[in-house]
């Protein structure tokens, strides 16, 4: 190769130097764009997850309790597109039976999930009053993982068969625990839980959190353990287990955390405020922290 000079007095030497200089800093600069826009969306995250955490504290102090997690009644069903009646279901071995949010119906017997049962408290009384499941909710979102648009579902894939109603459904990536709002298969919640309740105190408690996601199986064409946040009694809007899964084909998405976001998993406490775990956090902590009655005194940051 001739090394000499080209005509505007540069060595093909020093233009490939240069060339490879500006590709690394143009690869630097998008990096940094990359890692501001999530620090961006992992604010917003935060901010979204706080103003459901405020939503449900504000639903304590009209009620006196906490809104469970619904479930079928036994008994409720709603239109279809083509205007039959059904009953939103999940089939695998066996069928899974979900409650709808009803404005019509009371605190303690409500069908919908607990997210449903806020929503007035997040300024969505028509979405509440309507019961406008087809709409999309950017509060119960991540804006890293998803938007906020509902999704036609399939009626079967490789994991379950899907009774949807033939309408577009919107999900959330928020979930909440299972042991502050109780509802979660077949069995209806019989109970409601207090602020008094939380015996290790609200700012040892974790009320809110991102849900474990696996983006193989959860492609937003199914409720595969994603189910709609207006649907009562399903693992969708709550969490039990103390897993913490970064989003990936390998996460153990079902029953546990998880997150879009590389540096760790969002939670909101029960006192309103908002922490960051990461995935290397001792499991004996998350299930501290999921509990109410333990007697733990947590490390969070």
């Amino acid at each position: 190769m001739n090394f000499g000079h080209s005509r505007n007095g540069m060595t093909m030497l020093e233009l490939l130097v240069s060339t490879a200089i500006i590709a690394v800093l143009v690869g630097m600069s998008l990096s940094g764009i990359q890692s501001a826009r999530e620090t961006a969306r992992n604010m917003d995250c935060q901010n979204r997850m706080r103003q459901l955490g405020l939503a449900a504290q504000h639903f304590v102090s009209v009620h006196t309790i906490f809104p469970h997690n619904g479930g079928w009644n036994g008994h409720q069903v709603i239109l279809a597109v083509d205007g039959t009646t059904f009953t939103p279901s999940t089939i695998t071995t066996s069928i899974n039976r979900y409650g709808v949010g009803d404005p019509n119906i009371s605190v303690r017997e409500q069908t919908g999930s607990w997210i449903y049962s806020v929503l007035p408290y997040l300024e969505q009384p028509d979405l509440y009053q309507n019961r406008k499941w087809q709409i999309g909710l950017n509060t119960v979102v991540c804006p890293t993982r998803r938007d906020a648009e509902p999704l036609p579902i399939v009626t079967s894939d490789a994991y379950a068969t899907y009774i949807s109603g033939g309408w577009e459904w919107s999900r959330s990536d928020f979930a909440g625990n299972r042991n502050i709002f109780p509802g979660t298969g077949q069995v209806f919640p019989d109970h409601n839980v207090r602020a008094s309740g939380i015996i290790d105190g609200l700012s040892n408690t974790l009320l809110i959190f991102e849900k474990s996601y696996n983006p193989r199986v959860q492609n937003g064409t199914n409720w595969f353990w994603d189910e709609p946040f207006f649907l009562g009694g399903s693992g969708g809007t709550v969490r039990w287990e103390s897993i913490l899964s970064l989003d990936s084909v390998d996460s153990q998405f079902q029953r546990n955390l998880g997150s879009a976001h590389s540096a760790g998993v969002n939670m909101a406490r029960a006192d309103g405020s908002v922490v960051r775990l990461s995935y290397s956090t001792a499991r004996e902590i998350v299930d501290g922290a999921l509990s109410l009655h333990g007697n733990e005194i947590l490390p969070f940051p």
